[in-house]
Formats: C-alpha cells, sequence, structure tokens
C-alpha cells in the first residue's frame, strides 16, 4: 500500500499537468487572436490590390501575372533574366565611370550617351562574359561568396562599407557578376539537356536579381530614410522619461470616449473618422490646458491622431466582431497588467 507521501506524488503530478494544459489552452486563444488580426491584415491588403492596383493593369497580358506564366518557358525566362542583367550591368557602372572617360566618350560622339551604352555593351558580351565561363563554375562560386559574405562578414566593416559605397554584398560588381555566371550556367546545362540543373540555376539568378533590385531600392532612399529614423529616434528619446506625454496620452484616451454624447439608446455612437475625433480632442485638450493652466500634460496633434487611429481601428473590429477584444490585458508574473490595447 502506498504512504501518504507516496499517495502526494501522483496528486501533485495531475495537478501539474492541469496546470500546463490550462496555459496550453491560454496560449492556444491568444494564437487565435493573433490569426484574427492577421485574417484581417490579409483581407486588407487584397482589398487594396482589387480596387487600387489591378484597375492600373487592365491587360495583364503585358505583365507577370497569371495570364502571362504558360507563355514563360524556360527560354523566355532565360532571355528575360539575361536583358535583366545586361540593365543591372550598365546602370552599375555607367554611374562609376570616370568623369574624364566619360567626357572623352562624349566628346566623340554625336549622340554621347548611346555611344557609352554601346560600349559598356561591347565590355559586357566580349569582356566580361568570356572571362566568367573561363572560370568553370562562376555562378556556384559566386553565389557561395556573395552568401558567404552575408553570413560572416564583420558587421563594423559591412556598415562602414555601406555608409561609404551604398553597396550591400547583393549590389556589388561581383553579385552582379554572380547573376551573369549562374545563367552561363543555366544555358551551359540546358544545352547538355539537364534542365533539372538549368531550371535550379534560373531560380538562383531569378533570386539574385530580387536582391539586388531590392538593395537598390532601399540603397537609393538610404540617407533620407536614415534622417526620418534618427529624428524619430531623437524625439523618442525626449519623451522617453517625460510623464507628462504619457499623462497626455491617457488624458487623449479618456476624451477619444467621453466627447461622443450618448444617443437615445444610450449608446455612444461611433466617431466618423480619426481625423473628426483628433480635431475634438485637440481641440478639448488645447482649451483644457489653457483654462486650467495645466503644465502636467503634454501631446502633440500628430501623437493624438496616431492614438486615435489605433482607437478607430478597434471600435470598427469590435462591431463588425463582437467577441474582438474580449480579454482586455494580460497579467505578467511580476503582477505588471498588459492592457492588448496598448500592444
Amino acid at each position: 500500500m502506498d504512504s501518504p507521501e507516496d499517495q502526494q506524488i501522483p496528486k501533485e503530478f495531475f495537478l501539474e499537468l492541469v496546470r500546463r494544459y490550462r496555459n496550453s489552452q491560454d496560449r492556444h486563444g491568444r494564437g487565435f487572436d493573433i490569426w484574427d488580426a492577421q485574417k484581417h491584415e490579409i483581407d486588407e491588403l487584397f482589398k487594396v490590390i482589387r480596387e487600387a492596383v489591378l484597375p492600373e493593369y487592365p491587360d495583364l497580358s503585358n505583365t507577370i501575372h497569371k495570364e502571362t506564366r504558360p507563355a514563360r518557358t524556360y527560354d523566355y525566362e532565360l532571355d528575360r533574366l539575361w536583358n535583366w542583367a545586361i540593365c543591372i550591368f550598365e546602370k552599375y557602372f555607367e554611374g562609376r565611370i570616370s568623369p574624364v572617360l566619360k567626357i572623352i566618350i562624349e566628346d566623340g560622339s554625336l549622340n554621347g550617351e548611346s555611344k557609352l551604352k554601346e560600349l559598356l555593351k561591347v565590355i559586357f558580351r566580349n569582356g566580361l562574359i568570356p572571362a566568367l565561363v573561363s572560370q568553370g563554375n562562376p555562378g556556384d562560386d559566386l553565389f557561395l561568396f556573395i552568401r558567404h559574405a552575408m553570413m560572416f562578414s564583420d558587421e563594423k566593416e559591412v556598415a562602414k562599407i555601406i555608409s561609404q559605397t551604398l553597396d550591400t554584398p547583393h549590389h556589388t560588381p561581383a553579385a552582379i557578376f554572380g547573376i551573369c555566371g549562374l545563367l552561363i550556367q543555366s544555358q551551359q546545362a540546358s544545352e547538355n539537356g539537364l534542365m533539372a540543373e538549368a531550371y535550379s540555376y534560373l531560380i538562383d539568378a531569378n533570386y539574385m536579381l530580387g536582391m539586388y533590385q531590392s538593395s537598390e531600392y532601399i540603397m537609393e532612399r538610404f540617407d533620407e530614410v536614415s534622417k526620418i529614423r534618427k529624428a524619430r529616434a531623437n524625439a523618442e528619446k525626449r519623451h522617453a522619461n517625460d510623464n507628462r506625454v504619457k499623462l497626455g496620452k491617457i488624458r487623449a484616451r479618456e476624451l477619444f470616449y467621453s466627447l461622443r454624447e450618448e444617443g437615445p439608446d444610450g449608446v455612444r455612437p461611433l466617431w466618423k473618422s480619426a481625423n473628426k475625433a483628433r480635431d475634438a480632442i485637440h481641440h478639448a485638450l488645447t482649451t483644457e490646458i489653457h483654462e486650467s493652466k495645466r503644465t502636467d500634460i503634454k501631446i502633440g496633434e500628430s501623437t493624438i491622431l496616431e492614438l486615435c487611429q489605433e482607437l478607430h481601428k478597434q471600435e470598427i473590429k469590435r462591431r463588425e466582431n463582437p467577441d474582438y477584444g474580449i480579454i482586455e490585458g494580460y497579467r505578467l508574473k511580476d503582477g505588471t497588467f498588459i492592457r492588448y490595447d496598448d500592444i
């Protein structure tokens, strides 16, 4: 017969299982909350696509879409990627040609720009491609080199290089050469009847071209983005420990609900828009601060608008889905209560 101590062990074990089960159920419930938010984002995204993007393309046979996929054979894609590779080669190196050399080329032709592009095409076809072919496996080796650079480079050195040149590992001469090398090996595999291998090189080349385009997109906006991020970080740092801003947000949140008049049924109707709420709250706060000479709260009009946009969005969700936000918060182990509205 088990002793009382031995009987206690299964009991504690069972209670631990129950506790873990309840925790898993809680996490499961919060998982559905996350999914509901993601589903709403997906619905909104495709609403924008249907209403704003697709109408811009009345003839989808001229762009990459379902309608053009049957025509995108291996040869079609290989030719498309070669044309893309030539374009980025010309654009990248044209911007890095010596100004003196540009003057000489332009001076020797009635149409300097076309002459320069013609020269770059000759260099591409008669210089770059044969040089890469002679390396044996130019695509594989350079693809590995770029991936290695992304994973193992010294972060400080990478930041220094990017700040000086605005070139990321995927936006360098090595990356352009790697793209061409992959296309060369794809073509070689196709000529040898190895179509699975040919497609694999084509996929990697397309990936490299996409990474190049993405890097180019952000690097062209790097200075402006950096300036905005720095200004925002400084503003957040100034307000981080300013209790007046926190109190201002709390008061603005209170006014978001209290400024609406109750209807005959006792229900306060939703704001027609976040802008309407912002205007009313800003006016009420300005009056309140001036008349009461309040110095304990501080909040800008843009911050009020951000708060109103978030609260207005939540109210619309609750109207469409009454169960949305039914759990108002979560209490951490240390006793801190986190409002879901603030997440």
